[in-house]
């Protein structure tokens, strides 16, 4: 199943994450799609990509840096020449917290492409994405990004 670009999502799948017998159901497929769809997204489009999967107020913390919603984060990520990233091995870990929300942690391998293209050397990190079913929409409401060095 591949969810349009605004990430709406099937009401049925939402609505059969808790199953009749509490038994979770859907939410390791739904972690699946939006992992696609987030790094597909910035590795072709770069930060401003993916602002609009962010709800408006997401609390964010970079590198130890908490930074008020995701635009604040592009906009820090410019200061430091940062466009883009490039992921490579990826494995996530999905925890559904309850009905409505989700918690993804996801560690791999990354490097920072600059404004002028120049590409960092890789790094290892982790990110941690909690999401909020709202309205067939899921939106990130919090958001972790560190590098491991």
């Amino acid at each position: 199943m591949s969810y349009p670009i605004n990430i709406t999502i099937d009401q049925k799948l939402i609505n059969q994450t808790v199953s009749e017998n509490n038994k979770y159901v859907n939410y390791k497929e739904i972690a699946s799609e939006f992992c696609n769809l987030y790094y597909t997204t910035i590795i072709l489009k770069g930060i401003s990509g993916v602002l609009y999967l962010f709800d408006q107020n997401a609390l964010c913390n970079y590198n130890g840096i908490e930074i008020n919603g995701m635009y604040n984060v592009m906009t820090h990520l410019a200061s430091e020449n940062i466009h883009r990233f490039i992921y490579t091995g990826l494995n996530y870990t999905p925890t559904l917290i309850n009905k409505d929300s989700l918690m993804i942690q996801v560690s791999g391998n990354c490097q920072a492409i600059s404004f002028s293209n120049q590409i960092s050397n890789i790094y290892k990190f982790t990110e941690t994405f909690i999401l909020k079913f709202n309205d067939k929409r899921i939106l990130i409401v919090n958001y972790l990004f560190r590098l491991i060095f």
